[in-house]
């Protein structure tokens, strides 16, 4: 089976695997300074999960038009 034949994580999943993948790495960064960038870098792609998640539900449910 190859790479092309497995479904892409869809919506925030893939930012997840991304963070997820990061810090598995910090414990192998000896630089503090990495640790903490990677870190960072991890936390944002957990925001941007978070973004996608909420994009994807109010597409799915968007909100009743206002009367007004």
């Amino acid at each position: 089976m190859d790479d092309d034949s497995v479904p892409a994580p869809q919506g925030g999943d893939r930012y997840r695997e991304i963070a997820s993948s990061l810090r598995a790495l910090l414990p192998t960064m000896k630089n503090e300074e990495v640790r903490s960038q990677l870190s960072m870098l991890a936390i944002e792609y957990d925001k941007l999960a978070q973004c996608m998640e909420a994009v994807s539900e109010s597409l799915q449910h968007p909100p009743a038009p206002r009367s007004g």
